[in-house]
């Protein structure tokens, strides 16, 4: 019995692809980890302003110009900068990033395609707007906890499973026994591949 839950994909080759499901505990745990980052870019983003704000208004008064759009101006490009920040962080970062952003790689866990493939741009750009839709209420939790791939509805549209992040253990080293050595090198003695150059 495991804690965690599997799903087995099978390739068009025929080749079945075995991952772990993330879990709820893992992906609250990333996504705590996203919002602080973005709450920490957006927190820049207006101290930046706030400070643009101050200065060019005194430059403005020193010229005697007046400074009464300026204010409107900075706050229409915080408000854009908001924005791209808040839904470019999780599509630039999952889009370019094989799934991950830093609070997933942080959870070890990554974002896939149903089919197995690493996940795509427009696939990171469905989830990154339906997100605002899961945090509302806490639906997406209700529908990671509820369904059996542990999907949120942003999983849903863009056809997506966060699972795992497989960690490689050790190198994987094949020894070769002595026997077996020498035998290759009666092989390629009577084998005279010499003849075939």
């Amino acid at each position: 019995m495991t804690l965690f839950k599997t799903i087995t994909i099978q390739t068009p080759e025929s080749v079945e692809l075995e991952f772990t499901l993330a879990g709820i505990g893992n992906r609250a745990l990333a996504l705590l980890i996203d919002y602080l980052l973005v709450f920490l870019l957006l927190s820049l983003v207006s101290l930046l302003t706030a400070f643009l704000s101050e200065q060019l208004t005194s430059i403005l008064l020193l010229l005697g110009d007046g400074a009464d759009g300026v204010d409107l101006w900075l706050v229409a490009i915080a408000l854009l900068a908001t924005a791209a920040i808040y839904g470019g962080y999780f599509v630039g970062f999952e889009a370019f990033w094989q799934g991950q952003t830093p609070g997933k790689r942080l959870a070890k866990i990554r974002v896939i395609n149903d089919n197995g493939k690493p996940e795509g741009a427009f696939q990171a750009a469905l989830r990154a707007l339906l997100r605002p839709v899961d945090d509302i209420l806490f639906l997406g939790f209700f529908c990671i906890v509820c369904s059996p791939q542990e999907k949120r509805i942003g999983d849903w549209l863009a056809g997506t499973l966060v699972v795992q992040s497989e960690t490689v253990v050790g190198d994987a080293k094949v020894g070769i026994s002595a026997a077996a050595q020498t035998l290759a090198t009666e092989l390629m003695g009577q084998a005279n591949i010499g003849n075939l150059l």
